[in-house]
């Protein structure tokens, strides 16, 4: 192999496989959670950690889908453990009307 090339076809290796993927590009796709027919909720990964987003499509709303602050300084009262609101252990979401209930 002509050893010009062979750095870009490293470099095109390192992508192809994800290495680099997370300091490139973040959020390149959503997996919407539907609620209703125009609104749904989504996990969005940010520079520090992970939040989760609530989307009306009809109008283009898209809001934190509730205050991962005040959830983080709960959980962290009730068990006695610092809980960073930025990597939330939430496992799984069950929306219900207005509040998200979240389990962890």
């Amino acid at each position: 192999m002509n050893n010009e090339l062979l750095p870009n076809y490293e470099q095109a290796q390192s992508l192809m496989q994800g290495t680099l993927t997370n300091r490139i590009v973040m959020n390149d796709a959503v997996f919407p959670h539907w609620i209703s027919d125009s609104d749904f909720w989504y996990k969005r990964e940010t520079s520090h950690g992970m939040e989760f987003r609530l989307v009306d499509a009809n109008t283009g709303i898209n809001i934190l889908a509730f205050d991962h602050k005040l959830l983080a300084n709960v959980l962290s009262k009730e068990i006695g453990k610092d809980i960073d609101y930025q990597d939330l252990p939430i496992r799984h979401v069950r929306y219900n009307q207005i509040p998200i209930i979240c389990s962890i």
